[in-house]
């Protein structure tokens, strides 16, 4: 009898062993497929590369011509005259400073996350909380008004509006069409840089504090970046990309409008914006492009 015991407790036990390893290796097959098949994105998925510390992507997808600056997008007869007010569409974090700096050194009325050309001085703490551009043209869209409706009435016209958004709302992304049927003679700016070093400037901004822009954009509901969405360079580029690729469209369906797109990491590019705007060269050196935005340490400017 006692044997008859001991055969059946261990024969349950070889069963017993045997469905464990079937249920472990069904749950590796399982994971794996996953996987190794599961794609997020509805575009070009890239190869990607996990010899170095960086994730490398391939070539072919950071060589499509969203990524490009175009240079032939200004007609010859509008260099030195191009219709104000100048309006950046771009995305945080592309050189935004660098053109509010540009243009205010060469005596134009520009403005940077605020709607006053110069809000420290002439506003004072309390006034600056009603002065942000994002604010403002968010109300001006909850009214059914022109987006700067309100920045025009209360600070009057600049010449340049180089950043719209504060990190929370994106009125270059949210309300970009009514900003083109808003401003029909507005010259819309895009800047561009390499998406690794933009990717670098989101994770470290802002410095010493959190959450970090990267991390903001991922808790927050944007046009074409749902929630949840941004948790790496390829899904913040595939945004870009269709932002991009969403203003071209845009300005070709509305010929009045004029688009000048800034590869600010372009060693030539303050020669080439003196050219357009007849502003020095040396306005564009104020901000170093070349060295600040290319640095993974960039974390001593808003744009």
């Amino acid at each position: 009898m006692q044997k008859k015991i001991i055969i059946a407790i261990v024969a349950s036990g070889i069963i017993l062993s045997i469905l464990i390893m079937i249920i472990i290796n069904s749950k590796i097959i399982n994971t794996t497929v996953g996987e190794e098949y599961h794609i997020d994105s509805p575009i070009q998925q890239p190869n990607i590369s996990t010899t170095t510390s960086d994730i490398e992507y391939d070539e072919s997808f950071f060589n499509q011509s969203c990524f490009k600056a175009r240079t032939n997008t200004i007609p010859a007869s509008l260099y030195g005259n191009l219709p104000k007010p100048y309006i950046n569409v771009g995305l945080p974090k592309m050189g935004t400073t660098s053109l509010h700096k540009f243009f205010s050194c060469g005596g134009l009325s520009s403005t940077h996350y605020y709607c006053h050309p110069n809000p420290i001085k002439k506003l004072g703490r309390k006034g600056l909380l009603n002065a942000k551009c994002a604010s403002m043209l968010e109300k001006a869209s909850l009214a059914r008004l022109p987006p700067l409706s309100f920045a025009i009435k209360n600070y009057n016209m600049s010449d340049a509006y180089m950043q719209l958004d504060d990190g929370h709302y994106f009125p270059q992304v949210e309300l970009l069409d009514e900003i083109v049927e808003g401003y029909p003679n507005a010259t819309l700016f895009l800047t561009f840089r390499n998406m690794s070093a933009w990717y670098k400037s989101l994770s470290n901004w802002p410095p010493k504090k959190k959450p970090k822009l990267s991390d903001r954009l991922k808790m927050l509901d944007i046009k074409g970046l749902p929630k949840g969405k941004g948790k790496d360079v390829y899904e913040l580029s595939d945004w870009y990309c269709k932002h991009v690729q969403r203003v071209r469209d845009l300005v070709a369906q509305d010929p009045s409008h004029t688009l000048v797109e800034v590869d600010i990491q372009d060693p030539d590019m303050g020669q080439w914006l003196e050219s357009i705007f007849s502003i020095k060269k040396r306005c564009w050196g104020q901000v170093n492009a070349n060295s600040l935005l290319l640095s993974s340490n960039n974390n001593n400017t808003n744009g």
